[in-house]
């Protein structure tokens, strides 16, 4: 029990003295912390250009049977809808929206097939035949206007290639008024958190690295012996003003 007590007793003076050690450097800390928070607020606001993101969705009915809707179509399109996910991202429909509207790279040439995708996002929800159709741009029209295309064209190509009969528009592309990245306040509130904690591990690395011998306690804990007194260490006393005068 005593040894247990004795062990426990040095985790809490270890504990301690670390905590000390970052409390004495809570300046430098804080200072880190609220640098990289600036550098980040900073980036973001002069560096970053802010991208707009307009949504469209569409309804897909793959009908079995003719006549009223039956159960098994709405299984039917359920259970197909991740292939319409994927025929909306090909190629024909993809460079299909890129002649239309004319859109180009920052090359100034033609925009490419794999170019116009990093810009797009295709979604299901899911349990439902419905597609989210999302498009990230500099330019919240042209984001808007590349989502509304996108679905025109795509609705074609799923009827065309599979035997859906019904792609209905479930929501036009809406004209973002804010835009969707970067997100200054949590991104700069991230970069004060990374910043503090880096500071801390700094600080206790170089703490715990450091193995030279500063107090009597310290002789004790690491040679394990007790010190029978301690030499001051004094620098050449200054002769007074008085005692030179008195010389002279």
């Amino acid at each position: 029990m005593e040894t247990n007590k004795q062990e426990n007793d040095v985790v809490e003076i270890d504990l301690l003295e670390l905590a000390r050690v970052l409390w004495s450097k809570a300046v430098l800390i804080i200072l880190a912390a609220v640098l990289l928070a600036g550098a980040v607020f900073a980036w973001e606001t002069f560096m970053v250009v802010p991208e707009y993101t307009s949504t469209t969705k569409m309804l897909v009915l793959a009908r079995q049977t003719e006549g009223t809707l039956s159960s098994g179509d709405i299984s039917t399109s359920t259970s197909l809808t991740q292939d319409y996910v994927e025929l909306i991202q090909t190629r024909e429909v993809t460079e299909a929206a890129i002649d239309n509207l004319g859109l180009m790279g920052k090359n100034g040439q033609p925009m490419t097939y794999s170019a116009l995708l990093k810009k797009m996002s295709v979604s299901q929800t899911t349990g439902t035949r419905i597609i989210s159709i999302s498009v990230e741009d500099p330019d919240p029209r042209v984001a808007q206007q590349i989502a509304n295309t996108v679905r025109e064209l795509a609705a074609a190509h799923i009827k065309s290639v599979t035997d859906t009969e019904a792609v209905n528009v479930a929501d036009y592309a809406n004209l973002p008024t804010s835009p969707s990245s970067p997100h200054l306040f949590r991104d700069t509130v991230l970069g004060g958190v990374a910043g503090f904690v880096l500071a801390c591990a700094v600080v206790l690395v170089l703490h715990l690295m450091d193995n030279t011998i500063k107090t009597s306690e310290d002789v004790e804990r690491y040679l394990g012996v007790s010190t029978l007194g301690m030499i001051p260490l004094e620098g050449p006393k200054k002769k007074s003003k008085k005692s030179r005068r008195n010389r002279k």
